[in-house]
């Protein structure tokens, strides 16, 4: 282009490549501690959803948009079929999966008493 060769840059037309802006952040265990503590009375439904997303770092979206036939009981796997990068995502078990003192009987324990069990709502 300077030197007159070439009337535009050829590289010019090339999408570039989304670059992810992500960072791992793990909670302490005094920092679990209180924010499972603090999820007690009228927030105690929030505690599934959050012992899931601890235990699997899993998004809101895809926790909310979890289905039972996502669950994989038998291997402690959860399938994500649409992730926000349009993948599917297979979340397999951690050491949360099994019991803890925030997890009581395991995570793969508590969803698999069913839906009513796993929300800590009767009926």
């Amino acid at each position: 282009m300077d030197q007159g060769l070439v009337e535009a840059n050829p590289c010019g037309r090339v999408k570039r490549l989304r670059e992810t802006a992500h960072r791992n952040r793990y909670l302490t265990p005094e920092e679990e501690g209180r924010l499972m503590s603090a999820l007690t009375g009228s927030l105690a439904f929030l505690r599934p959803i959050v012992v899931l997303a601890l235990a699997t770092g899993m998004q809101r979206g895809e926790i909310y948009g979890l289905r039972w036939e996502q669950v994989d009981f038998g291997r402690g796997m959860v399938t994500i079929p649409q992730t926000k990068s349009g993948r599917v995502r297979v979340v397999p078990r951690g050491r949360r999966w099994r019991p803890s003192p925030t997890t009581p009987g395991g995570i793969v324990t508590r969803l698999s008493q069913g839906p009513a069990r796993a929300s800590g709502r009767a009926g």
